[in-house]
């Protein structure tokens, strides 16, 4: 994971605005293997109209499907009623993953749509700011023939993308508020181990396997964590903790 330093963009672009940041951001991806990819935020859980409110909002990125796709989707509603992300990255964290292989023959969906792009694969990482009320996602895309390449290469970065990609959305969506107080930093060594193994993509089951504990164990130590740090999901306690510098994926 030498391509990616998730200590070094969150520090790089901690007091920068958002469209400074996503530059950096952005510049990483590429570096990292993902040249083609987009960041939304600020959609309302109750929009029932997300993809105008996100053209609405803003979208950072660049290429032609980023210019061209969202707004002819949008002439589309017979289209827009078969679209799986929004409902995805609504009820849940999980990436959702998807590549042209799922196609079946003559289909007519959004996601054929998507790959009249050429876009041939993509992941979306769901974003979530702190009382849930708005979401966002991180999207990176294969635009090419070598899909397969391409969606081991995403599955190998997911967990450090998802991760950073969350620092990002609480940054920018401007929900990250005063840090802590010095008594809920106070994170024992077991709560930190056992981050630092979630912010690698470990499950819970995998962790307690690394660590010798039960998973209720495991599970207990990330809630105290989570709640200690002010947080409602485990991957904003992985950020939130990446950020403060108590933990270094």
């Amino acid at each position: 994971m030498d391509l990616w330093n998730p200590l070094d963009l969150l520090h790089r672009t901690r007091a920068a605005d958002a469209k400074s940041a996503w530059a950096v951001f952005d510049a990483a991806l590429t570096q990292a293997g993902f040249p083609h990819s987009f960041y939304t935020f600020g959609v309302p859980m109750t929009s029932q109209q997300p993809l105008r409110d996100k053209l609405a909002r803003g979208i950072f990125g660049k290429g032609r499907f980023v210019d061209e796709f969202f707004r002819e989707a949008i002439k589309r509603p017979e289209l827009l009623a078969t679209e799986p992300v929004a409902p995805h990255c609504k009820r849940s964290l999980r990436p959702f993953v998807w590549s042209c292989e799922e196609l079946n023959a003559g289909e007519r969906s959004a996601l054929s749509f998507v790959y009249d792009f050429d876009i041939s694969a993509f992941m979306v990482f769901p974003l979530r700011n702190a009382d849930a009320t708005q979401y966002g996602n991180m999207t990176v895309f294969c635009g090419d023939a070598r899909h397969k390449a391409w969606l081991r290469h995403v599955q190998r970065f997911g967990p450090l993308l998802g991760v950073t990609a969350q620092y990002f959305h609480d940054s920018l969506a401007g929900v990250e508020d005063e840090a802590p107080g010095p008594a809920r930093l106070a994170l024992s060594p077991r709560q930190r181990e056992c981050l630092l193994w979630a912010s690698r993509g470990l499950s819970t089951k995998q962790i307690a396997e690394r660590l010798t504990l039960s998973e209720p164990v495991v599970n207990e130590y990330l809630s105290s964590a989570k709640r200690k740090l002010g947080c409602a999901t485990r991957a904003h306690a992985v950020a939130r903790a990446i950020r403060l510098d108590l933990i270094r994926p």
